[in-house]
């Protein structure tokens, strides 16, 4: 999930981008960081077709990070809001 957020601390919920560039000098632009892991399990696409991947990370707050627009995004916004109060 990607929020973008603006000088004046208002976030916006940023739809349909995929991740681009070189994944790695991300880590270079991590500002912040939560202390509560989370978990994400999915596909990726590979030479070989969809690949199951799990990946395990708090949120982070980076400074800038390359993203694309997805050809179509498939996501619906959520019906409830966050009950832990978080969006």
């Amino acid at each position: 999930m990607v929020d973008r957020i603006f000088p004046d601390d208002r976030e916006e919920l940023f739809r349909g981008a995929d991740f681009t560039g070189t994944p790695l000098s991300a880590f270079s632009k991590i500002t912040a960081a939560d202390n509560a892991p989370d978990i994400f399990n999915g596909v990726r696409g590979a030479e070989s077709g969809w690949v199951p991947v799990s990946a395990v990370s708090p949120s982070l707050l980076l400074s800038q990070v390359e993203v694309q627009k997805k050809e179509k995004s498939q996501e619906r916004l959520p019906i409830f809001s966050d009950p832990v109060g978080k969006s």
